[in-house]
């Protein structure tokens, strides 16, 4: 009744109740959005792996392994994919944090223009791919980068000076564009 709200007004349990409303809404959003995110991860998946021959399906998970051992610096790591389920060292890639997750895809694009070798491919151009990444994981990328710039041509575009001190450190070119 009137009377109920005018007191929880006063006493302020309806501003209480309207930020715990706030939250909880908030909470839906973040875990709407988580689920759009992991189904989107396991329809990449699964599109790869009816892409792939049973051939290069094994080629593809050993060379990301390799990019994702990298990335991750964990040496024993062991990426599989069977009936479907991607894991990590057994354990279900939906387990892993949203930033070990981006490695991963990053190690399976990575891997996934490797298995293109044979075919003449035009230079890996990446905006900014990095933005969330804390130090370690930057530092990692950029190694990833140098690796994979042996056979490829990479262009990187950025303003993030941290990461312009780690391609310098790994004796990587690095131009200055200036605007005009």
């Amino acid at each position: 009744s009137r009377l109920q709200i005018q007191q929880m007004q006063a006493d302020g349990t309806l501003d209480s109740l309207y930020q715990q409303a706030s939250q909880q809404r908030a909470h839906v959003e973040k875990l709407t959005k988580d689920y759009a995110i992991t189904k989107l991860e396991n329809q990449l998946l699964q599109d790869v792996a009816t892409e792939l021959s049973e051939q290069q399906l094994p080629e593809l998970l050993a060379q990301a392994t390799t990019y994702f051992r990298l990335l991750t610096n964990r040496e024993q790591t062991k990426l599989d994919f069977s009936e479907g389920i991607l894991t990590v060292d057994r354990m279900s890639v939906y387990n892993l944090s949203t930033g070990t997750k981006d490695q991963l895809m990053m190690a399976f694009r990575f891997a996934y223009l490797a298995l293109q070798q044979k075919h003449p491919l035009c230079p890996v151009i990446i905006d900014d791919g990095w933005l969330h990444y804390d130090y370690q994981r930057k530092y990692q990328f950029a190694k990833l980068l140098q690796q994979f710039s042996e056979n490829y041509q990479v262009i990187c575009l950025s303003s993030d000076q941290e990461m312009v001190s780690y391609y310098q450190e790994l004796h990587q070119p690095v131009w200055e564009l200036k605007g005009v």
